[in-house]
């Protein structure tokens, strides 16, 4: 076997290995995803536990769909740029101290009450509505919403407004900014709970039946390179015979 011919083999080789990984891989994210519909599906059906409860679980938490009883707190966090039916407004957030969780104390939490329209539609912010009496919560833990692209050591230049208008929701941040710790989980109000604005939760992430989709599309990719590889080669090897 020629050097050219080694070079040719082991490129379709190295590609073949590397279309069937990248399939492989997308059908295990495939498979991870079904785990995680059934786990969120058994969440949803299951009734909400106190807070402390849920944060015993450790490897279970997210989530996993609490009730507490506790206080916003001012300033309320307006998450920017976030588009709802062709709308442009704000997620608002704000943090909560938590009473009466039936357990040690517990660090803040950062509650997301839900979206706000912009007032007029291009700018202008919606005053912020904080609550000042104690109030029952219920939803489910999650992080919080994904950050992009993070710009700058600080998502806000304006720290001491209220509202605080920011790009991405940094709990470590925000933890510092107020000198008290934040729990490193959300939560995601139920639409019946009260103090919030426009709720339909829905976890981001794509359906196992897109990951399956995208395995097959990589495995036909590496049967594409065994297939030109050798039909290029019998052409090759016939070509010759017939010089011969």
């Amino acid at each position: 076997m020629t050097a050219a011919k080694i070079t040719w083999f082991l490129l379709a080789l190295a590609l073949c290995a590397g279309f069937a990984s990248l399939g492989h891989w997308q059908w295990q994210r495939g498979a991870d995803k079904d785990a995680l519909q059934a786990r969120l599906s058994l969440a949803q059906s299951l009734p909400p536990v106190p807070l402390a409860q849920a944060l015993r679980r450790q490897e279970e938490v997210r989530y996993s769909r609490v009730r507490l009883r506790g206080q916003l707190r001012a300033p309320s966090i307006y998450l920017d740029n976030q588009i709802r039916d062709a709308r442009v407004g704000v997620l608002v957030a704000n943090r909560l101290s938590v009473a009466d969780d039936g357990d040690a104390e517990v660090a803040d939490l950062l509650v997301i009450r839900g979206w706000r329209p912009l007032e007029d539609g291009i700018r202008a912010l919606p005053a912020p509505q904080v609550p000042d009496e104690l109030l029952a919560f219920q939803g489910f833990l999650d992080r919080p919403p994904a950050a992009g692209l993070s710009l700058g050591a600080a998502p806000s230049a304006e720290p001491e407004s209220d509202p605080l208008l920011v790009t991405r929701l940094d709990l470590d941040w925000l933890a510092e900014r107020d000198g008290r710790a934040l729990l490193p989980w959300v939560l995601y109000l139920d639409a019946e709970s009260p103090a919030g604005y426009v709720r339909d939760w829905q976890p981001k992430y794509l359906p196992p039946e897109r990951h399956r989709g995208y395995a097959v599309q990589w495995w036909g990719l590496a049967a594409a390179t065994i297939i030109v590889y050798l039909v290029l080669l019998i052409r090759q090897h016939r070509l010759k015979q017939r010089k011969a």
